[in-house]
């Protein structure tokens, strides 16, 4: 039974991550520098950023979708 709740997990997280789509953004070098910077080792640039708008939207800042 946990053999079977393992396989479903791994199935359910190869449908989520198919679902998602990868882009391409332009940034200064400084910007991408400063990001770095803020991040913390073996952060992606996707979590940074995500982190940086949870950040803006704690702020009072309307939400974004």
């Amino acid at each position: 039974m946990v053999t079977i709740f393992a396989i479903d997990l791994y199935s359910l997280y190869c449908k989520m991550f198919v679902m998602v789509t990868i882009t391409t953004i332009q940034v200064k070098e400084t910007t991408r520098d400063k990001l770095k910077d803020l991040g913390r080792k073996g952060e992606t640039y996707d979590q940074i950023i995500e982190k940086l708008l949870q950040i803006y939207e704690k702020k009072g800042h309307h939400k974004i979708k």
